[in-house]
C-alpha cells in the first residue's frame, strides 16, 4: 500500500512459531460498507503466507464465539478479540481501523499484546482511492 508508511516499536517482542495472534475486524469510519469484515480476511490471507506467524483460524473463532453463547458471524471488536484471546491464549491481537483522509484513506494496524494490553507495534499508511489507483 502506497503513501506514508509510519513505524513505532514499542519495545522488542518475542513471538514464535508456536505463539498465536488474532486479527480483529477493522473500524471502519469511511462510510464504504466495502471494507467492512474484508480488510481483516485480506490481513488473515497474507499473514497465514508467513512461515513465523500463527493466526487463530476462521474456525477457531467460530468454535469460541460459540462456546461464548455469541453466534459465529459476531464482529471481533477489540473487546470480543480479547476476550478470545484469553480463551484461547493468544499472544498478541492486531486491531486496526480505516478512516477518509481528504481524498485518500488512512489506514492504522496495531498490535497488541494480548494478556497485557500494551501496545506492541503501530503501522500507520495512507492510500488512494480505489478510482484514483488506475
Amino acid at each position: 500500500m502506497a503513501g506514508g508508511l509510519y513505524l513505532r516499536l514499542h519495545r522488542a517482542v518475542t513471538l514464535t512459531t508456536k505463539d498465536t495472534i488474532l486479527i480483529a475486524d477493522f473500524v471502519n469510519t469511511t462510510g464504504d460498507s466495502v471494507f467492512d469484515g474484508t480488510l481483516r480476511k485480506a490481513l488473515a490471507v497474507d499473514l497465514e503466507q508467513s512461515p513465523y506467524l500463527k493466526v487463530l483460524s476462521e474456525g477457531k473463532v467460530q468454535q469460541t464465539l460459540a462456546l461464548m453463547g455469541k453466534p459465529t458471524d459476531t464482529r471481533l471488536t477489540p473487546a470480543i478479540a480479547r476476550e478470545i484471546c484469553q480463551r484461547e491464549s493468544v499472544k498478541a491481537l492486531l486491531t486496526g481501523s480505516i478512516a477518509s483522509l481528504a481524498s485518500q484513506y488512512l489506514v492504522t494496524l496495531d498490535a497488541v499484546n494480548a494478556s497485557s494490553n500494551d501496545t506492541l507495534a503501530e503501522v500507520q499508511w495512507t492510500a488512494p482511492p480505489a478510482k484514483n489507483r488506475f
